[in-house]
Formats: structure tokens, C-alpha cells, sequence
């Protein structure tokens, strides 16, 4: 008797921490910004979480819109509508004024399964096309057990839906291509400017006229382990008066002395500078509660 006590505490416990709520439930896109399926029971492989996550990528590159898809067996409560308006809230999906976030969840255990939409996706996914990509692509294959297959193919027809209306009228992409344009061309300017503004910075002007003076002459004078003492003669072609004067030239090692602007690197798009993944973040949309839920 004792032995089966102790047996379904340990099982109790084990249900327990698999009952996820809104507040434990790891946000994968926060800590890497091409992430956007969380999968803390492992339901789903590996290879069908990139292809989702790879196909959201796009999306939101393409219109914006920032999903979480959640699959775990079960969720606290078993109220998978609440449970998405909650995670919604919390963490603002999708971007304020656009409110375009989509939220896809699936709990296995609990049987059930939720489609959420941002109020600026309500025009592109409707209630009744949630549940027509339902019916027709999920539940279908949810029935069968077969979890990843499901998730894969309803995350295709709702990227393909939203895709095809392009709610933003802009992509992201266009954006960001406009940013580092921007950015291109204010990198030419100055490699290509810079340099003749520091010379003409360092001109000299005539003592008696006033006038700019030309260099007509340069000597070494003396030298060091870290400079070069230069004797630079300067003449003015308006009154023709000429001047000599020590001008010190740092050729240590660490580097000193004037540089010119410094190109290197890859120019990262979104914002970003070389490359690597680093954490995304949500806008603060609002989900005023259209979707479709239901249960297999």
C-alpha cells in the first residue's frame, strides 16, 4: 500500500509540472529572435520545430506579424482560450497600432487546440477561416496522432493566408532594405568626404592676408621609435608670403594619431550588426479575442 502511495505521488508530481501556465512557460522568441515555437515536452521533433520556425521567420519579415506557436500536453486549468488571451496580454504579441500578432497552440493531453489573432489580423484571419484551417488542415491529422504534421501544415495556411493579404501594406523587408541604404549611403559620404574635410580643416591660413596657404615644401627634420618630426613649407599665392613650420607625425605602434572611418564587420539587417541570433521582443499589440478554439 505504501509502495502505490508513494507510486502516484511521484505521478501526481510529474502531471503537475506539466501543467504549463502563462507564467513558466519558456518564451523562446525572447531569447532568440528566429525562434518562435515552444516545445518544452518535447512533442514535436527538432527538424519539424525549424521548419516552422523558418517559416515564421519569413513571415514577419515579409508583413510583420510575430507569432508564438505552443505545443505541451497539458496547460493549467485546461482552458486553452484563456490560456492564449493570458500569454497574449502578458507579453504584448505583435506590434502596437498594427496589432498584428497570431497565436497557434496545441496541448495533446488536454485534447484541445486554439487559434488567437491580433485586432489588425481579425480582417485577414477571420473566426470562421480559423476554423475552416481547422476543420480542414488540424484536426484531420491531430485525430491520427500525428502532432508535428498537424502543427506544420496549419502554420503553412495561416503564414500562406496572411502572406498572400499582407495586412501592413509594406514589408518588413522594404523597411529594412530602406534602412540599410540609408545606412550605405551615409557610410560613402563619409569615407568619400571625411578625408577632404579634415584637410581642409587642417589648411593653414596666411598671417598677413588671411588667405589659405599650399604646402610647397616637406622635410624630415627628425625621427623617433614613435614619430617623425616633419619641416613643412607653406606658401600664399595671393601675397606670396612663405612660412616654415614643425609638424609631428605619431607612427608608434598602438595606433595613434589621426584614422580615417573604420569599415569592417557585416551590416546586420533588422537593426542589427554582424552575425549571430540575439533575443527578439513583442510590440505590445492586443488580442480583442478572435480565433477559433476547440477540442480532438
Amino acid at each position: 500500500m505504501t509502495i502505490l502511495v508513494v507510486l502516484f505521488g511521484v505521478l501526481g508530481g510529474g502531471y503537475a509540472q506539466t501543467a504549463w501556465t502563462p507564467d513558466n512557460l519558456p518564451m523562446v522568441h525572447l531569447m532568440d529572435r528566429t525562434k518562435y515555437v515552444i516545445n518544452p515536452d518535447g512533442i514535436l521533433t527538432a527538424a519539424e520545430v525549424a521548419t516552422m520556425d523558418a517559416e515564421l521567420y519569413g513571415l514577419e519579415r515579409k508583413t510583420g506579424t510575430q507569432t508564438v506557436v505552443v505545443v505541451v500536453r497539458h496547460i493549467e486549468d485546461d482552458d486553452p482560450y484563456s490560456f492564449g488571451q493570458a500569454v497574449a496580454d502578458k507579453y504584448g504579441i505583435g506590434k502596437r497600432g498594427t496589432d498584428n500578432g497570431l497565436f497557434v497552440m496545441l496541448c495533446t493531453g488536454d485534447r484541445s487546440y486554439t487559434i488567437l489573432t491580433g485586432d489588425g489580423l481579425e480582417g485577414v484571419l477571420p473566426d470562421a477561416i480559423c476554423r475552416r484551417i481547422q476543420d480542414r488542415v488540424m484536426v484531420p491529422k491531430l485525430r491520427e496522432g500525428r502532432w508535428g504534421e498537424a502543427m506544420v501544415a496549419t502554420i503553412h495556411a495561416l503564414a500562406e493566408r496572411i502572406a498572400n493579404e499582407n495586412p501592413d501594406g509594406v514589408t518588413v523587408d522594404d523597411e529594412e532594405d530602406g534602412s540599410v541604404w540609408a545606412a550605405v549611403v551615409t557610410m560613402m559620404v563619409l569615407v568619400f568626404l571625411l578625408p577632404i574635410i579634415i584637410r581642409r580643416l587642417s589648411r593653414k591660413k596666411c598671417p598677413r592676408c588671411g588667405k589659405y596657404m599650399k604646402q610647397v615644401k616637406k622635410q624630415l627634420g627628425r625621427e623617433t621609435i614613435d614619430m617623425r618630426q616633419w619641416h613643412v613649407t607653406y606658401c600664399c599665392k595671393h601675397c606670396g608670403h612663405t612660412m616654415t613650420v614643425m609638424e609631428n607625425e605619431n607612427i608608434s605602434n598602438d595606433g595613434g594619431g589621426l584614422h580615417g572611418p573604420f569599415v569592417g564587420g557585416g551590416l546586420g539587417r533588422g537593426g542589427h550588426f554582424g552575425g549571430g541570433s540575439i533575443g527578439g521582443s513583442f510590440g505590445g499589440g492586443h488580442f480583442g479575442g478572435g480565433g477559433s478554439t476547440g477540442r480532438f
